[in-house]
């Protein structure tokens, strides 16, 4: 039996449910075949999806599903690159993720029908901080496109065309549109100076938020009411949010938890999921305190 047949039946038996001394025996066995039940891994990051509200994470360099109140994770990956950061497009059909191989780090999308890898753009453009837009059909990201500054650019994928959005002698990064598809936000340096910066529709670029701190990953509410980021001060990071008022609002959310630099993900718009300390969070927008979301995932080298 293949490892991954294995993992499907300990799923379908609920190995949860085994006696401890059994489980033990099984744990030793797996470890002698070179595989491993992971719990937690550094630099977790989770996606939901808007089709089913389960959940995908990235460990050991592949793809996994698991449901959002934990539990037994399914690899849904193969590919011989090292996998991470998955965001799954609305209508659940393509993952974008970074890809890293012998030839580098590359944002490319894992087509979920055929379980083939691609990349995000046909040229050398070096990409970073990729996002979809709400019709699944295009992508957002940021490039130097052999320029010192970063700008942002959206691909159209069945195409391949690719267009500027933005082109400003300052870095822009972390791009990210809004549910209804009609916003635009992103962060701009600008010396050592972070700004956010919104462009509705039909409307000027604004500034709504300056920090002399670093700010990343930015995300959405699902009523596009507010924009969350981290803000990353000394030692940590700061869940925080500006609530798109006139005028505007910013609210720290989280302090405690250890954040991995990636956008949260919310299932709604009062449940937000995040990975923080090698773990999935789940949090309640009123909630003070996060709670974890526990999974197992079988490794096999």
């Amino acid at each position: 039996m293949e490892w991954d047949e294995a993992a499907t039946l300990i799923n379908k038996l609920k190995i949860s449910n085994m006696g401890v001394i059994s489980l033990f025996i099984f744990n030793v066995s797996l470890t002698c075949f070179g595989a491993e039940f992971v719990r937690e891994y550094p630099n977790l990051t989770v996606d939901v999806s808007q089709v089913d509200e389960t959940l995908l994470i990235d460990v050991g360099g592949r793809i996994w599903t698991l449901p959002n109140n934990g539990g037994q994770a399914i690899q849904i990956t193969q590919t011989t690159h090292d996998l991470s950061q998955p965001r799954l497009s609305r209508d659940g059909t393509k993952i974008l993720v970074n890809a890293n191989s012998t030839e580098g780090m590359t944002t490319m999308f894992v087509d979920l029908a055929t379980n083939e890898l691609y990349p995000l753009i046909a040229t050398d453009m070096n990409t970073q901080d990729a996002a979809w837009h709400p019709d699944g059909e295009r992508v957002i990201y940021a490039s130097r496109n052999h320029e010192h500054q970063l700008d942002i650019w959206e691909v159209d994928l069945l195409t391949g065309l690719t267009w500027r959005l933005t082109n400003n002698p300052d870095d822009d990064s972390s791009p990210v549109w809004s549910q209804n598809g009609r916003h635009l936000a992103w962060i701009r340096k600008m010396n050592d100076r972070y700004s956010l910066i919104l462009r509705r529709h039909s409307e000027a670029d604004k500034v709504v938020l300056e920090s002399d701190l670093r700010i990343s990953s930015l995300s959405w509410r699902p009523d596009d009411s507010l924009i969350s980021f981290l803000r990353h001060h000394e030692k940590k990071a700061t869940l925080d949010a500006v609530i798109l008022s006139d005028p505007t609002v910013t609210k720290t959310l989280d302090r405690e938890d250890k954040f991995v630099t990636a956008p949260v993900s919310w299932i709604n718009r009062m449940t937000m999921f995040y990975t923080a300390n090698g773990t999935i969070r789940s949090r309640h927008f009123g909630d003070r305190n996060s709670r974890q979301i526990h999974f197992r995932a079988l490794i096999v080298e």
